[in-house]
């Protein structure tokens, strides 16, 4: 791993397993307990919420490297009797599929694909089952015997099997059978990128049923007693979402009915698909079948998403837990014996704590606190006198006080700063932050961003974010320090941190554009949403409004508007938006949904990150108005074309939601 600890932000795929080991939270386990257990299983989350990681676990050599290092395996004993493998879309290279087009049948491209995925997952199941037999704690664990004579019946039963077409008659061994497949592999390379005109005839007349030949070596594995009955198989397919991206979608090719097609209700094994929500909602469509998947009958659905919100009301959260346990693990790594690095028990050790509200108003105000104010001409002079007499020791409560003139109006006489009374706590704690924002504008700078309170609230319950801050603190921070070693000083300053969280929040708005689906769409719906929120906060002098960071629209109205909606909900897949559900305080009682910027947009409007007040009411059509006006209407109503006719389920609301009112 690099010096800096947060370097590589996608640890499941770019450190080995033995760094993997080391650095690898269990915190998610336990809240993801259907991923390890029998049965079908769909994770959804957005980029960066962990999904990969967890499905990392199911890879042999991450299995070998914690027998290896003598550490727990993170499954308990009861899940613990498995053995993964699969695809993952991405490093299989399945996009080759869009390299050329095939026979005119519009289906033909999807049945090649699905013997290819055929053949990449019998590769995969006999690899992890050859690695594990090579660790012998693993193997003794999950009795695997791969014995000459068990492994020639073994490959006996396969190649008889008609599944193969034929294919592996001549196999007689088991490097025999998978280097046959391997050679299959390669043929399919070289017709997709064109080094054969045509597919190998012999792979061409021998193509398999999606999902079937891994049932048959999973079988014959048991029946050879390779591998107990009772041990189970999962099979991974990871970025499921990019089957989406292939180029040849237009031409009707839909590669993800395909894998869907594999999610039977055989129990012979289990399959794992990782993917963003987007994807998988509204697309549950089987290939060859009109009839589609079916949640809780056909597989159990894990939301990533929910399980690290849905605790966010309380001072204990599972993502505040998760991302302590991931950062010091982080940031010992390597580290050296007995430095403060590896003495660290707290994010705050490294960051420190955030600055209190008081504490950071001063810093703001600096050296002339009285110019945080705005007095008004026709105000007495007592207000005067008093608001910049409180601003010399407390230019926090004089900013507040300001505001509560100019809310509640100007007493005949003087009294004392009614708004410091206890009974107005309220009052204040829903102001707070947005009044810092008005005295860092006042005084032309940024707000503060820093401590662990201040990074765990800019993530937004996204581990990815909150490592990609981490990351550019600790650059920004080695790139200040004096020691040759160029190490950060811990606590790294307030002043790094603020930098850092400023160039981090650029970097992720500036990409949305480069991302799938209606990037340029949901970009300017956040400049759009950002540049509104600032506004109406900015311009409400007496503070009357301060949860006008967000809005809210009933779902009844929603609904009737489900081109708005499903705009609205995409932005919440790709993380652009966080949605939930809320208690209601209009007189309808109607069901409301809240919409919010992702936290780390905040900083670049400024406009508070924290949810402390009912959001802005609003009707569908005062928002289809709003992205009228930025030309996003125009675009929302050209639906596209489909091959097939699906029926669009309505949209599962808690599948994307926190359950708990706020």
């Amino acid at each position: 791993m690099a010096n800096n600890p947060f370097h590589h932000l996608y640890a499941g795929e770019k450190v080995d397993p033995a760094e993997f080991v080391q650095i690898f939270s269990n915190k998610l386990v336990e809240h993801a307990s259907p991923v390890f257990q029998s049965g079908h299983v769909v994770l959804t989350g957005v980029q960066g919420s962990g999904k990969s990681m967890l499905y990392k676990l199911f890879d042999p050599a991450v299995r070998i490297a914690y027998a290896d290092l003598e550490e727990p395996f993170p499954i308990s004993p009861d899940h613990s009797n498995f053995i993964g493998a699969g695809i993952n879309v991405n490093t299989a290279r399945c996009n080759e599929f869009g390299n050329r087009r095939v026979a005119e049948d519009k289906v033909a491209k999807e049945v090649l694909f699905g013997d290819f995925f055929n053949y990449i997952v019998c590769i995969d199941i006999l690899r992890s089952v050859c690695l594990l037999s090579e660790q012998s704690s693993i193997c003794k664990e999950l009795k695997i015997d791969l014995s000459a004579a068990k492994s020639q019946h073994f490959v006996d039963t396969v190649r008889a099997n008609p599944v193969w077409e034929g294919y592996l008659s001549e196999v007689d061994s088991l490097i025999g059978l998978q280097e046959r497949m391997q050679y299959r592999e390669n043929k399919y390379r070289r017709f997709l990128n064109f080094n054969d005109k045509e597919l190998d005839p012999e792979v061409a007349s021998s193509k398999t049923s999606i999902g079937e030949p891994a049932k048959v070596i999973v079988r014959a594995l048991r029946e050879s007693k390779i591998v107990s009955e009772k041990t189970e198989f999962f099979i991974l397919v990871d970025q499921y979402e990019e089957l989406a991206t292939i180029n040849d979608q237009e031409d009707g090719a839909d590669y993800r009915s395909v894998v869907n097609k594999c999610i039977s209700r055989d129990p012979t094994l289990s399959y794992r698909i990782g993917t963003r929500g987007y994807a998988w909602r509204n697309h549950l469509n089987v290939f060859g079948s009109k009839g589609h998947l079916e949640q809780d009958r056909d597989y159990k659905l894990v939301e990533l998403d929910v399980k690290l919100r849905e605790q966010e009301s309380v001072k204990t959260s599972i993502f505040s837990d998760f991302a302590r346990d991931v950062f010091l693990r982080r940031l010992k790594f390597l580290a050296t014996p007995g430095s403060r690095r590896a003495n660290a028990k707290r994010i705050s050790d490294a960051l420190g704590a955030s600055l209190l509200p008081r504490d950071e108003a001063q810093q703001l105000a600096g050296k002339a606190p009285s110019a945080v104010l705005k007095i008004e001409s026709d105000w007495p002079n007592w207000v005067s006198s008093q608001l910049q007499d409180l601003a010399q020791s407390d230019p926090l409560s004089a900013k507040l006080g300001e505001t509560w003139y100019r809310q509640k109006g100007i007493p005949d006489e003087a009294v004392a700063p009614a708004w410091e009374a206890k009974s107005k706590q309220y009052w204040r704690k829903e102001r707070i932050e947005l009044t810092l924002l008005k005295i860092a504008s006042k005084r032309k700078q940024r707000a503060i961003y820093s401590g662990e309170s201040d990074i765990l609230g800019l993530s937004g319950g996204n581990i990815l974010v909150f490592l990609s801050l981490c990351q550019y603190i600790w650059d920004y921070a080695s790139q200040a320090s004096a020691g040759r070693s160029r190490a950060p000083e811990l606590p790294i300053s307030p002043s790094i941190q603020t930098i850092s969280v400023f160039q981090t929040a650029r970097t992720w708005l500036d990409r949305i554009p480069s991302d799938y689906g209606r990037s340029d769409d949901r970009y300017k719906l956040i400049e759009l949403l950002g540049q509104k929120f600032a506004t109406s906060l900015h311009n409400d002098e007496k503070m009357s409004n301060p949860g006008q960071n967000g809005i809210s629209l009933s779902i009844e109205d929603l609904r009737q508007n489900s081109d708005i909606f499903s705009f609205l909900v995409e932005a919440v897949d790709y993380g652009n938006l966080t949605m939930v559900e809320h208690a209601t305080r209009s007189k309808d009682r109607k069901r409301r949904l809240k919409f919010y910027l992702n936290p780390l947009y905040c900083p670049i409007f400024r406009i508070p990150y924290q949810h402390t007040k009912e959001p802005k009411y609003i009707r569908a059509e005062i928002l289809r108005e709003w992205l009228g006006e930025v030309g996003i209407m125009e675009r929302l109503e050209t639906a596209p074309t489909r091959r097939r006719s699906e029926k669009l389920a309505d949209l599962p609301l808690f599948d994307l939601m926190n359950k708990q009112d706020g």
